[in-house]
């Protein structure tokens, strides 16, 4: 009997990561638009749905109601650069052997780490309002973490392999 068998990781098509650089670029247009649109441009405040929406200054809350029309820039932002990050994280590999996946799993470990000690950090040293904008951010790092971590190891791994043969 034959237990030596790689389990195969759930991912996406490769052309997954044209589809991820495309939204994250369609991010950075949407923030590029709502920073130099015009004054009084209304463009991104919209009607949507919310489980929970308080409106500040006012003490008053709703929970699950449409909202009054409300910029959604940021939300549209944060979303497609998610979405698109996501794409590309989690994208097949030309070639996906026991060597990428523990480079995979390599890179999710450290970027897992890295995002407890930022976190740990904002925590001690961030106050007020500022705190929620570094939260935001918290999904956006890891994936960048992560990102960054695996093409450089897989880099190293084509170096080696090249310098090898």
């Amino acid at each position: 009997m034959k237990f030596n068998v790689m389990k195969k990781i759930l991912l996406l098509p490769r052309y997954f990561r044209w589809i991820g650089f495309g939204l994250v670029l369609l991010s950075i247009l949407v923030n590029i638009h709502t920073r130099f649109s015009a004054e009084g441009f209304d463009f991104y405040f919209i009607k949507t749905f919310a489980f929970i929406m308080d409106y500040p200054m006012s003490g008053r809350v709703d929970y699950f109601s449409i909202t009054e029309p409300y910029d959604m820039g940021l939300t549209i932002q944060l979303f497609l650069s998610l979405l698109g990050l996501a794409c590309i994280a989690f994208t097949k590999y030309k070639v996906e052997d026991e060597m990428i996946n523990s480079i995979r799993l390599y890179a999710w470990s450290w970027s897992i780490i890295l995002m407890i000690a930022y976190t740990l950090a904002i925590t001690l040293f961030v106050y007020g309002l500022v705190f929620i904008s570094f939260y935001y951010f918290l999904p956006h790092l890891l994936i960048i973490a992560y990102l960054t971590i695996f093409y450089v190891n897989l880099l190293k791994l084509n170096r080696r392999r090249r310098y090898e043969e």
